[in-house]
């Protein structure tokens, strides 16, 4: 919407409500039914030719009802963890259909998570005609609070409720050169304040009653209360410099120095819990000692302060040289060193307040690669080899366990690496007839990790540790692949119709860091087709079908608590239907 000659308003605004795909047998819902709304408004002033002002304002809000999207596996569990117990026996009792099923659960009332998000950027430049100044500031905030039933049963036996809210700061100042010079340069600074808060807590209604926790009965169930803040800041100075030799060959080099420095302040308490989610009090004083030491000598926390803090610093840069050598290829040798900083693992109950610590991760990537146009520019064909080089790679996993403790945690793999080969191609068939074709393999592999997290028949086993060095990396298929075809058909003069048909390939692959042999995902294929009517006058209405082949995909998976030999799961819809509709102004 133009105000002027030199200020103009731009807003958009989005709505998604959504069904779930969980059939939840104890609420007679399905789940996670999501409704999602949002608002943007961006401003740009633009007074004169070498001034450019634009402020973007964005606000989220989404509630979801039926918490995660999780669903319980391995119930009953292999006949190696022995006989069957703890919340996959009471699933049983209650309903075998929906004990260990990839889209439908048997679980309490009241789950549900909620999130609200505001973004602010503020971007300015000034072109001088030899360099651009340029200034980006940004504060970005949310609000998060999720209530769980992590038993997966109609009773309430073991609750999670998690809020959680972040605000961060962030402030650019950058020097551009125009372009097309001999030597072409961008230098700045960085700075980043960010401010982490969140809460668990978890009540432990199942252990209600047994002769340890007597004293207890009269007050509410036991409850376990972790508080923990980070506040970081982030500092960095960066350049590159890039030297245009001829028209064909040219050179980049770029530096980055970054000072990440952390403060840590947890606060864990055992405290009364309640039957559904809310604020936990205190014990009477007299029965206090009771709930704080049978939940240090169950393995569920160890209550106590810690104050923890510590500074990265690390130089992290790129080395890139491009040939032209021709018209319809480019051909490009590239090397970067990246640098992940350290921190804290704040959801780690029961380690002690240094063990929660974890050291930076960095990388060395090589990648030689050829962007083409073939089929006299009909098309386009990428191609990439790369190797990266991972030291004390950062990964996250869930110990499995028997006492009911949900175990997190953040461990510093010694090496890992990641080699492949990837392929782009995209190509106009006819003049209504588009395809792409992307693929991958890749050959992702620790190279030293001797105090992995353990396998769950590990712990039956009493292994407390093992060595996968050498073993597959989680999230890492061999092979990849989605292919794409989109056709248009001019229907008058006004309406176009599309036709998108994707199909997309992932072979067998972990879903955990632990290798955990019943946490993988067979390979499969899934399908995405729409058809939409595009008008053009500015709307497009849609009928979008996902995963026509109707596959069980797993995202994540982790074991159960208290449960051992089952697992729950974030699973991806299964076919799906949809219509949308997009109006432009």
């Amino acid at each position: 919407i133009p105000l002027g000659e030199t200020l103009s308003v731009r807003l958009a605004g989005q709505v998604t409500s959504s069904d779930g795909w969980i059939e939840d047998i104890g609420t007679n819902k399905d789940y996670p039914e999501t409704t999602t709304w949002g608002v943007r408004a961006t401003v740009l002033w633009e007074p004169t030719p070498e001034f450019r002002a634009r402020v973007k304002y964005q606000h989220t809000d989404e509630d979801s009802k039926g918490g995660w999207p999780i669903v319980r596996g391995g119930c009953p569990p292999d006949a190696s963890f022995g006989p069957v117990g703890g919340f996959c026996a009471v699933s049983l009792a209650l309903d075998v259909d929906s004990a260990s099923n990839f889209f439908k659960r048997n679980t309490s009332p009241g789950q549900g998570n909620q999130m609200k998000a505001d973004d602010v950027v503020v971007s300015l430049s000034y072109d001088q005609g030899d360099f651009i100044l340029s200034s980006v500031s940004g504060y970005s905030s949310y609000d998060y609070n999720v209530q769980q039933d992590l038993d997966l049963t109609p009773l309430s036996l073991l609750n999670w409720e998690q809020p959680e809210s972040y605000a961060q700061y962030s402030q650019e100042l950058r020097i551009t050169s125009a372009g097309g010079n001999k030597i072409d340069y961008i230098g700045g600074l960085y700075y980043q304040h960010g401010d982490l808060k969140p809460t668990t807590r978890g009540s432990f209604l199942f252990l209600s009653g047994i002769p340890p926790l007597a004293p207890l009965l009269p007050y509410g169930p036991l409850g376990i209360q972790n508080e923990f803040r980070e506040v970081s800041n982030v500092y960095s100075a960066f350049g590159a410099l890039t030297y245009n030799m001829n028209d064909q060959l040219s050179l980049t080099g770029a530096l980055r120095y970054s000072s990440v420095k952390k403060d840590f302040h947890r606060e864990i308490a055992v405290l009364q819990g309640n039957d559904n989610w809310g604020d936990f009090v205190p014990y009477p004083d007299a029965v206090q000692p009771v709930a704080t030491g049978f939940a240090t000598v169950a393995g569920l926390a160890v209550p106590g302060v810690t104050d923890l803090e510590r500074t990265d610093n690390a130089f992290s840069g790129s080395v890139s040289v491009e040939y032209q050598y021709s018209e319809e290829t480019m051909l490009y040798a590239r090397y970067d060193h990246g640098f992940k900083a350290g921190g804290f693992n704040g959801v780690d109950l029961n380690s002690p307040g240094p063990d929660i610590a974890f050291d930076p991760e960095t990388v060395d990537s090589f990648e030689l690669g050829a962007k083409m146009y073939i089929f006299d520019n009909r098309g386009k064909l990428n191609i990439a080899v790369f190797r990266s080089e991972y030291s004390d790679q950062q990964l996250s996993s869930v110990v499995p366990s028997t006492s009911g403790a949900f175990v997190n945690r953040v461990q510093n793999a010694g090496g890992a690496k990641s080699q492949g080969v990837e392929v782009e191609m995209s190509m106009r068939l006819t003049n209504s007839l588009t395809t792409a074709v992307n693929m991958a393999y890749i050959d992702a592999k620790y190279t030293t990790f001797s105090n992995a997290t353990p396998t769950s028949l590990q712990v039956v086993a009493g292994i407390t540790s093992q060595d996968l060095s050498g073993k597959v990396l989680p999230n890492a298929p061999k092979f990849s692949m989605n292919w794409t075809l989109n056709w248009e058909q001019p229907l008058t003069d006004d309406l176009t119709l599309v036709v998108n048909n994707a199909l997309y390939y992932k072979s067998e692959h972990f879903i955990s860091a632990s290798s955990e042999p019943f946490l993988q995902q067979s390979g499969f294929i899934r399908e995405d087709l729409t058809i939409s009517i595009d008008s053009a006058n500015g709307w497009t209405f849609s009928v979008i079908g996902k995963n026509l082949t109707n596959k069980t995909i797993k995202s994540f998976g982790a074991a159960a608590a208290a449960d051992l030999g089952s697992f729950v799961y974030f699973t991806e819809q299964p076919r799906s239907f949809s219509a949308q509709l997009i109006v432009a102004f």
